[in-house]
């Protein structure tokens, strides 16, 4: 994608429609680093460029309830080291 063009965006509140969650959710998302990339523009203004949203839900993506758990528990591990 070129650096210019951010492509197709979304906005807080839209991003939290889409996933069917409060935008007190997102926020927190966003917050703890557990969200997607995101654009802040100003002191409170955030987007989510459409690409790394889709990015983000392929990489969550499983076939069984126990994969969706062993990964969550791998990207706490991960999570863990990096404050480590």
């Amino acid at each position: 994608m070129d650096n210019n063009d951010m492509g197709a965006v979304l906005t807080t509140a839209e991003l939290a429609t889409r996933w069917r969650k409060s935008v007190a959710t997102v926020n927190a998302m966003r917050a703890n680093a557990t969200g997607p990339k995101f654009v802040r523009l100003g002191t409170r203004s955030f987007l989510y460029r459409l690409a790394d949203v889709i990015e983000f839900e392929n990489a969550r993506m499983y076939g069984s309830t126990a994969e969706a758990e062993r990964a969550a528990k791998d990207r706490r591990a991960a999570d863990e080291g990096r404050a480590a």
